[in-house]
């Protein structure tokens, strides 16, 4: 993204029947690198603050959050969390890949989406987030088509495509026309094909309910039940390593101090039974310049066991960054 730039995010724009639903659940200190950035226009980092028993959940606290830095953060970072778990979950013999193909991965990580869409991370609702996110980061690609001089998106191995953001739009509205309407009423999804998006979704959620049933694997959506599961099943593990990056310092801390991913782990073991256990790691992927650190980075990155997966922070922070770069407001001269 082109940090550069101080554009109102399109994600916030979105009318108030969906903004109204988003509750904030209390404040916490943005990383001191971001600060600068964001202070200005008041967009701190929602922390994820759960009621007793639901991790993610709201507090009841009822105020609207209209942060931009804290929802696109969200939405991103939740579709990454999800297309992760999605390449890392395999079968009973631990080495057959469930999501074999990119397409049926993309699929499968819309349904994660879905399945956790209206619950609530450090006050935001997770579908309203992960829309935001999509428009606001489309957009911004097309300003950046125009532009020959702006850099490109720095989170590279995330980018996504066109259709697969059309896709994820359309299975999110597919999943609930009533909530996500506003989709069609703002022109992200054109009126001709909401019909489309509703019978796809009906298929896509009878094509995996019975690939995970086969798999003897459930996933619960809001007012359904894909798949079905009569055995013992494994959860997903998370293991949150320590960074040695002086620039990722601040960052992770605030990260660790949040529990935002903590958070989508517990909800999503809520809802998803596996029959293979899975592990999602979150570490320093990039090495440090000094000789030093060097042997000790390269130890704490995860080796190619069966459903094992991580996440870098240095891709966690870049979406950070990137949503700071849409601020509603310039930071100060």
């Amino acid at each position: 993204m082109n940090g550069s730039r101080n554009r109102q995010p399109k994600w916030i724009l979105l009318p108030v029947a969906i903004a109204a639903v988003m509750a904030i659940a209390a404040i916490a200190p943005a990383p001191a690198a971001a600060q600068s950035a964001a202070g200005s226009a008041g967009a701190k980092m929602a922390p994820d603050t759960a009621a007793p028993g639901s991790p993610g959940s709201d507090d009841g606290d009822g105020g609207a959050n209209d942060d931009p830095v804290w929802g696109y953060f969200l939405g991103k970072t939740a579709y990454v969390f999800f297309r992760e778990i999605a390449g890392a979950m395999r079968l009973g013999d631990g080495k057959t890949l469930l999501a074999e193909t990119p397409d049926k991965r993309d699929q499968l990580t819309a349904l994660f989406l879905i399945a956790e869409s209206g619950k609530r991370f450090g006050g935001a609702v997770l579908g309203d987030a992960a829309v935001g996110w999509m428009l606001s980061w489309r957009q911004d690609q097309l300003d950046d088509a125009a532009d020959a001089a702006a850099p490109t998106d720095n989170w590279d191995s995330m980018n996504l495509k066109p259709r697969q953001i059309s896709d994820l739009l359309c299975a999110l509205y597919g999943s609930d026309p009533v909530h996500f309407h506003n989709l069609v009423d703002n022109g992200d999804l054109k009126a001709d094909m909401a019909p489309g998006c509703i019978q796809d979704f009906a298929k896509l959620t009878a094509q995996w309910s019975t690939t995970l049933a086969h798999a003897g694997m459930r996933l619960a959506l809001p007012n359904a039940a894909l798949g079905a599961s009569d055995t013992a099943v494994a959860g997903m593990d998370l293991e949150q390593r320590p960074s040695t990056a002086s620039n990722l310092a601040d960052f992770t801390g605030w990260l660790n101090d949040v529990g935002l991913l903590g958070n989508l782990v517990a909800e999503t073991n809520r809802d998803l039974s596996v029959v293979a256990p899975l592990k999602l790691i979150v570490l320093q992927c990039k090495k440090n310049n000094d000789v030093a650190s060097q042997k000790a980075d390269q130890e704490q990155l995860p080796g190619d066991l069966p459903g094992e997966t991580h996440l870098c922070y240095e891709w966690l922070k870049s979406g950070y960054d990137a949503a700071t770069a849409q601020n509603v407001e310039a930071p100060p001269e």
